[in-house]
This record gives C-alpha cells, structure tokens and sequence, in this order.
C-alpha cells in the first residue's frame, strides 16, 4: 500500500491540515469505512500505490475495499502528522500490519507509507 500524494484533500477554513489527515485516518482505516473517503477527497483524486495510478475518489474507494479485503487483523497506526505554518502543506508517515489473506498460511504483513498533500 505504499503511496504517495493524497491528491487534494477537501479544506474547511480552520486550516488544521494535521487534524483532517488523522480523522481520515481514523475514519478510513482504523474504522475500516473506505465509504467515509467521500467526506475527505475530492473527486478528481489521484493515488499512486505500488506504482499505478488510482484516478478519482470513487477508484480508490473501490481499491480500498479490495485491500481491506485482503487483510485480517489489520492494524493502522500514524507515526507522525505535521504541517507547515500556514496549513497549505501536511505530511503524514503510518504503518499497517496485519496478516495476509491471499496468502494460504496468512503470513504477517507490515507496509509503511507516507503523504504529502
């Protein structure tokens, strides 16, 4: 799952770019609710994970799901969120582990990834 650029995340005036990452987060991953990417991505999203592109926020729903699908016991932790002053530019570091379903003995996974929106 290692990607990169969250495309554009949808802003409220508040500017607290790190408290809208860590509640997408909280809502997409460690609720497991690829449907709450509807209330944080615009639509004309990108992604790029494992080297392709995802184009538009109902794509990566769709690929959310499958992943989600392919991993038990997933677990989502932030590492680190931070922004620049103003809050145009947020960066985020996480880890998922969990155990791999495609695989016969489900084997243990960890990915790390990061953003930079």
């Amino acid at each position: 799952m290692a990607s990169r650029g969250l495309g554009r995340l949808k802003t409220t005036n508040s500017r607290n770019s790190v408290k809208i990452v860590e509640d997408f987060w909280a809502a997409v991953w460690k609720d497991r609710n690829p449907d709450a990417i509807d209330r944080f991505v615009v639509d004309d999203f990108v992604i790029t994970t494992g080297g392709v592109d995802v184009v538009t926020r109902e794509r990566f729903k769709e690929w959310a799901w499958q992943f989600l699908e392919k991993i038990t016991d997933l677990e989502f932790e932030v590492v680190e969120t931070f922004q620049n002053e103003d809050g145009s530019r947020v960066a985020s570091r996480w880890r998922v582990t969990g155990k791999a379903v495609i695989v016969a003995n489900k084997r243990p996974i960890e990915v790390l990834g990061k953003i930079d929106a």
